[in-house]
């Protein structure tokens, strides 16, 4: 795969991961993500008046969004060229926590005030075509781009398991509780949604299964060297069990060394 660089823009033979630089192509970054999130659950946000369905809310007006761009479907005219996206949002302690969307679902006081600039990537989703892991890492090289010319210190976000049934999950649940706990900073989930991690004794933990079931995103994180809050919050409206993870932004960069 070669791969062609410029500021913030990944390109291959097919696909451009950009920061979204016009109205239309930010629509179509919400389009997506209501195709991944929403579809099937009979609820429509921010419909437009052509009935196309958008996932927004009150914090895109504070971000940029990443998007993942299939030439041949733009080129086509179809409007669901966007086949990745994420939503960036910087902010630091003056910002205060409500700044950022984790917000909701994790008290994250303590962290926003342990150091001066951080970075949200949230909404992240890729187009169920596109889910071999060339979309993802184009994502991330993009995001790279994009904290370089940032003197953000820390990345944060939600990763998601589907579902809403801990059973399902809770050898991986157990498994991030005692190996990726953040020790030093305490971030729970918030009251009306938690759901206690150990749902398990460390000894009965099946780790091979435990690291089958972890999400694409949630293993990137920990490839980094990413923490997990205390405690994961069940989301019943998209049906997800969420995980607040964190890293530090010079071990991400460290890590894919782009140029």
């Amino acid at each position: 795969m070669r791969l062609k660089l410029s500021s913030i823009m990944i390109e291959t033979r097919n696909l451009i991961a950009k920061i979204a630089t016009n109205n239309d192509e930010i629509e179509a970054c919400k389009r997506l993500r209501h195709r991944i999130f929403l579809r099937g659950l009979n609820e429509g946000i921010g419909d437009s008046e052509q009935g196309v369905k958008l996932d927004e809310d009150i914090y895109d007006s504070l971000a940029e969004h990443i998007i993942l761009i299939d030439r041949k479907r733009l080129c086509k005219g179809l409007n669901n060229y966007a086949v990745g996206t994420c939503r960036l949002i910087v902010g630091g302690a003056s910002d205060g926590p409500n700044h950022f969307y984790s917000n909701s679902e994790f008290v994250i006081d303590s962290l926003v005030k342990s150091r001066n600039l951080f970075l949200e990537v949230g909404r992240s989703c890729v187009d169920h075509e596109y889910r071999d892991g060339l979309a993802l890492y184009l994502l991330w090289l993009a995001l790279i781009k994009y904290l370089e010319n940032k003197e953000v210190e820390i990345v944060f976000g939600v990763a998601s398991f589907k579902g809403n049934s801990p059973h399902e999950f809770n050898h991986a649940l157990s498994f991030l509780h005692y190996n990726h706990l953040s020790k030093k900073i305490t971030v729970p989930a918030r009251p009306e949604g938690f759901l206690k991690l150990n749902q398990m004794a460390e000894e009965h933990i099946n780790v091979q299964q435990a690291k089958k079931q972890l999400p694409s995103l949630l293993k990137t994180y920990l490839s980094f060297g990413g923490q997990i809050g205390e405690g994961a919050f069940i989301d019943r409206q998209l049906k997800t069990i969420d995980i607040f993870v964190f890293a530090e932004k010079s071990n991400i960069i460290n890590k894919y060394k782009i140029s």
